[in-house]
């Protein structure tokens, strides 16, 4: 779940950039399309995630997003997987020039764990 959680949080933060690619964006919302579909416990990863849009600095709601995503088992799903692996190609170019911001150091801890 590790992997997934990681894309969110780099996701949320590009989002709060100007710059941000569109297709950052369509990946973003393609992942959520994706876990919506495909588990029982779909709402409540869905809130976690609204949830730490609201915050995207807070690592407690980082925690409840990964325990939400762990419950909803979401790890065998092929459709979930890829969409979370294509947005890890499409967000990867811009991992590599990331140097401040406020969102900088816990995108850098997701990554490292995700890996």
């Amino acid at each position: 779940m590790d992997l997934l959680a990681t894309v969110i949080v780099y996701a949320i933060a590009q989002g709060e950039r100007p710059f941000a690619p569109r297709i950052i964006a369509l990946g973003y919302a393609h992942l959520k399309t994706a876990i919506g579909k495909k588990s029982p416990m779909a709402a409540v990863v869905l809130a976690a995630i609204a949830d730490l849009e609201r915050a995207p600095a807070c690592a407690i709601r980082l925690r409840v997003l990964r325990q939400a995503l762990n419950d909803a088992r979401l790890g065998g799903d092929v459709d979930v997987q890829m969409a979370a692996h294509t947005l890890r190609q499409q967000i990867a170019p811009l991992r590599h020039g990331e140097g401040s911001g406020s969102y900088a150091g816990l995108i850098r801890r997701s990554f490292a764990v995700a890996r």
